[in-house]
This record gives C-alpha cells, sequence and structure tokens, in this order.
C-alpha cells in the first residue's frame, strides 16, 4: 500500500487521499486511477485487527485537513488512525513551501497537520505562512521527540496541539478538540463582532439609551443620553435613575420599576425630565424589561426622545385654538347683541304703528331677525363653532315664536319629536329662517277664532346620512287654490328663496291640516355636500 502511494504521479500539487465509509467500498483495495493524485482508501482497508478506542465527540461532516509531511510511511499511520476512530477526512499533502501556499491559495481547509523537521523548512515556517496570510486554521504538530521548552514555544505561537508520532492514537482526539475550540473561536468571534455592532447602533442612535438594573442603578449611559441629559456616561453609571426625576414625581419610578419587575413593558410614554443644569425637558419613554437566556428579567432598557420641541408647538396650539374659539365666541356674542338691538328698534317703532297689516310686517320682521339671533347665542354655547346642535336650535326656536305671537298653551300645543340632528351655520341660518316662517304662519292662519290645535315638529335622521324634519298642523288648512311656489305673500316667497339657497325641493299636504316637506342639502366647504331629507308640515294659511 505504501508502495501504491508513492507511485502516484507528482505534478507539484500533492496526493489527495480521500476517507470513506461507503458500503460498496468496504472490502475492496486502494483504487488509484492512472495519471491521478486523488486516492480513495475505505474503512477497514489496510487496517490492524485489534480494536482501537474511538475519538470522543467525532466531527459529523467529513474534515478537509491539509498534510504538511515528506515521509509518505508516517502518513500512512496518520491515516491509520483516524479511520480507526471513525472520523471521515478529505486530504490532502504538500511537502514543499511552494505547494503549501498553492494549496492555502486554491482550497479550504479545516485543519492542518504538519511535521515539525521537513526537507528544507519546518513545521513552524508553515504555521508562520498560514498566519502571516490572516488564515485562522487550527494547526497541529504532528512530529517525533520535542522538548518541553519547544513544545511550549510552539503553543505560544499559536500551534493548536502537538502529537508525538509515537502516540497517534491521540490524534483523532486532537484533531476534534482542535475543531471544536475553532468552532467556539468563530462563535465568539461572531458574537463579539454583533456586540460591536449592537453597541455601534445604541452609540449612534438619536435617542438616549439607557441600561440599568432592576433597582434603577444605571448600567450603560450612550453619547444621545448625555447630549440629552447633560450628564457624561462616567458621572451616570452606578447612579441611581432618579437623578434624572423631578421631586414631585416620586411615585413615578416606584410604578416603572414594579412594572418591568412584573415583566411588563411601557411604550412611549410622556413625562418631564430634569436636566445636570436644571432645566426640565419633555420625554417619550419606551422602558423594556431584559431578559437572559432562561427567561429571567435581569434588568431593564430606556428609551428617551426629546419632545420638548413638539410639547411646546402643542401648548402653543392649544393656546392659539383657545383664543380663537375666545374670538369666534365674542363674534357670536357682538352678531346676536346687534341683532337684538335691530329687533327692538323694530318693536319700538312698531308701537307707533296702527295699520294691523303693518303691525304684522314688523312682527315677522322681528320673528326672521330673532331665528338668526338665536344661533348665534345658541353657538356662543357651544363648544363646537362649526356645528349647531339643529334639535335645540329647533326646540327654543318653536317656544320663541308660541310666546312672541302671544299663543296660549293650552289653546295651540306644541309637540316635537327632534333626533340629534348637527348642521353647519351656513345651513342653520337658512334653514332656521324656513323653520320660523313655516311655523308662524302656522300660528298667525291655521287657527283662526281662537281655535285649538296642535302644531308637530318632527326631525329624525334616517339612511344615508339623511335628515327628516317636519312642521305640520291640524288646522284648517292651506287653501286648495293658492299655489305656494307662486304666492306672493312675502312669507312663502322667503320659503321657496330659502329652499332654493339650499337647494331643496318642497311638497305640500294638505290633508287634516297641512304639512310641508322639503329634502335638501347641506353644503360643506366648497363643493363639498352632504343630502338631507326634511319633511316640513306646513301652516294652514297664506
Amino acid at each position: 500500500m505504501l508502495q501504491q502511494v508513492k507511485s502516484v504521479p507528482r505534478t507539484g500539487m500533492g496526493l489527495m487521499v480521500i476517507m470513506t465509509s461507503s458500503k460498496e467500498e468496504q472490502g475492496s483495495g486502494p483504487e488509484l486511477s492512472p495519471g491521478s493524485e486523488h486516492l480513495r482508501i475505505t474503512k477497514g482497508q489496510g487496517l490492524m485487527s485489534e480494536d482501537r478506542p474511538k475519538a470522543k465527540g467525532v466531527c459529523k461532516r467529513p474534515v478537509r485537513v491539509l498534510f504538511v509531511e515528506d515521509n509518505p510511511a508516517d502518513l500512512e499511520l496518520s491515516l491509520r488512525e483516524l479511520k480507526k476512530a471513525d472520523l471521515e477526512v478529505c486530504a490532502d499533502l504538500v511537502q514543499s513551501p511552494e505547494e503549501f501556499e498553492e494549496r492555502l491559495r486554491t482550497t479550504h481547509y479545516d485543519i492542518v497537520l504538519a511535521d515539525y523537521n521537513l526537507s528544507g523548512w519546518t513545521g513552524m515556517d508553515a504555521l508562520a505562512f498560514l498566519r502571516e496570510k490572516g488564515k485562522d486554521i487550527p494547526f497541529i504538530l504532528v512530529t517525533g521527540a520535542l522538548g518541553e521548552e519547544m513544545a511550549v514555544e510552539c503553543v505560544r505561537k499559536g500551534v493548536s496541539d502537538y502529537i508525538r508520532k509515537d502516540r497517534l492514537a491521540r490524534l483523532p482526539v486532537a484533531i476534534c478538540r482542535a475543531l471544536e475550540e475553532k468552532h467556539l473561536r468563530d462563535e465568539r468571534k461572531r458574537g463579539e463582532e454583533l456586540l460591536a455592532h449592537l453597541a455601534a447602533i445604541v452609540e449612534s442612535s438619536d435617542d438616549a439609551i439607557i441600561g440599568k438594573t432592576l433597582d434603577g442603578i444605571i448600567l450603560t449611559w450612550n453619547r444621545a443620553a448625555e447630549r440629552l441629559y447633560g450628564y457624561s456616561a462616567e458621572e451616570m453609571k452606578g447612579q441611581p435613575i432618579s437623578v434624572l426625576m423631578p421631586r414631585e414625581r416620586p411615585n413615578e419610578l416606584i410604578a416603572i420599576l414594579e412594572r418591568l419587575r412584573r415583566g411588563e413593558g411601557i411604550a412611549h410614554y410622556e413625562t418631564v425630565r430634569c436636566r445636570k443644569d436644571g432645566r426640565r425637558i419633555d420625554v417619550s419613554l419606551t422602558v423594556s424589561p431584559i431578559k437572559d437566556a432562561a427567561g429571567n428579567i435581569i434588568g431593564a432598557s430606556a428609551i428617551a426622545r426629546d419632545i420638548t420641541q413638539r410639547k411646546q408647538a402643542e401648548r402653543q396650539l392649544k393656546k392659539a385654538l383657545k383664543e380663537k374659539e375666545l374670538l369666534l365666541q365674542e363674534i357670536h356674542h357682538r352678531v346676536k347683541n346687534n341683532l337684538q338691538i335691530v329687533s327692538s328698534l323694530l318693536s319700538i317703532q312698531s308701537r307707533r304703528v296702527q295699520d294691523e297689516q303693518a303691525l304684522h310686517a314688523f312682527k315677522e320682521s322681528q320673528s326672521r331677525i330673532q331665528s338668526i339671533a338665536l344661533i348665534h347665542e345658541t353657538l356662543c354655547r357651544s363648544e363646537d363653532f362649526s356645528k349647531i346642535d339643529f334639535a335645540e336650535y329647533v326646540r327654543e326656536l318653536a317656544h320663541h315664536l308660541l310666546v312672541s305671537y302671544g299663543i296660549n298653551s293650552q289653546a295651540i300645543q306644541l309637540e316635537m319629536d327632534l333626533k340629534d340632528v348637527r348642521l353647519g351655520v351656513d345651513t342653520a341660518v337658512p334653514c332656521g329662517l324656513l323653520i320660523t316662517e313655516l311655523i308662524s304662519n302656522s300660528l298667525t292662519h291655521a287657527f283662526p277664532s281662537r281655535r285649538k290645535g296642535k302644531v308637530q315638529v318632527r326631525l329624525h335622521p334616517t339612511e344615508n346620512n339623511r335628515f327628516e324634519l317636519t312642521i305640520s298642523d291640524n288646522g284648517i288648512g292651506f287653501p286648495r287654490e293658492v299655489d305656494f311656489r307662486s304666492a306672493r305673500s312675502i312669507g312663502l316667497q322667503l320659503v321657496n328663496k330659502l329652499a332654493e339657497q339650499l337647494q331643496a325641493t318642497i311638497e305640500i299636504h294638505t290633508n287634516d291640516g297641512t304639512d310641508f316637506k322639503m329634502t335638501f342639502c347641506e353644503r360643506i366647504g366648497k363643493g363639498a355636500e352632504t343630502m338631507a331629507t326634511a319633511q316640513m308640515g306646513g301652516p294652514g294659511g297664506g
């Protein structure tokens, strides 16, 4: 078998030995293709019959080995020991520095096994070249007698292990141990790189990131924390986090730490903290428990973001909105007062009027003005100046008209069924005027000769964001021969104009009294419309 190994043609690239445990190849002799450098040796081939202890922690995959050896007999002995230990290897053999350099350039190896004394160079020369190229490959010396001092020196220079050639039974174990140590080294390096990457992320973050114990003692403090709070990392490490807490918030830290001990986090909690210079800042905190591999809570991380400018902007905006609300409230109040003055002037002027028709015209004008003033009065009491509670408004308007016309509530009853409806001012004003005209017409014409009856007002939302408003009476009814759309009375002309302004359609029914029905659109902004339906039961006269 040694003769077969020696007879392999040399091309300067060494000998490859593939050791396998394939069942098809068991019992067959070494197979060597003419002109090939690759020798496949199967399990059991050319081995000694006695049983040897197997290497503990045998590698799970084929190990790619580079042998640096100028004695083929020693190579054969090493391969036998690896076979006995069921260690599957794929091996290359080199003898010169040039072959060694070429193999390392073209092939990746898991481990290098080198003799100490070689022809014209040493195994330590091979190790030096390996390290010079920056290759972290386990390196085991397989040599003859090596003094203790020399062995220590070799290990100091980076040799993973050394095996004496008269004790090759240790070789499989040494290989597995060296590969395991390399694996642990790689894992540790990856872990260190990951930690360094995470540390770089923490340090480059614009948010303050602080690590602390479950008792609130600061462990880590990044650069953003230095910028935010004004303290350096040296000043804060080992200090309690309470250094940053305002004195009037002693219970806040206790509550946070208690939640952390229960494994609960806190997200986007807005609070106040103190800087080193004494200035207070608004911060948004996200505090999370930190757990070890076993799931035990061992500390906490706090991420703080400066929201001082945002909070200042919010406070300024709230102040501006409050000032705007006060201004709008004052405007509505003054408009209402001015309309009341106009109404009072009409009332004073009407005292000098003797003609009943003229006096009635004065009273109708007063009612119209007061219906508008009532809208502004309602808005003065509202928290929303863009919408008016129209149900409340209609209720007050109807009662005001009864009082204005001196109607005895025992004679004419006012029945209302009003649901929650909110309308914009641009819609509420013409709609309020229209309701004023129709209720006034009912009170004036529907019940002659002190006739008793009732006026009904109904306001209901329906499907598709619509509303129904009904005003009806059970009086003498609207004259059938009169077309309300072409009526000459100012009141009905105003009703038609207001309906046109609201883009509304009106229907009238005169069975058992009079009903007016109207469908209208509420315009919101420019071009946007909300459709609504209103049934308006009308008055009984012209």
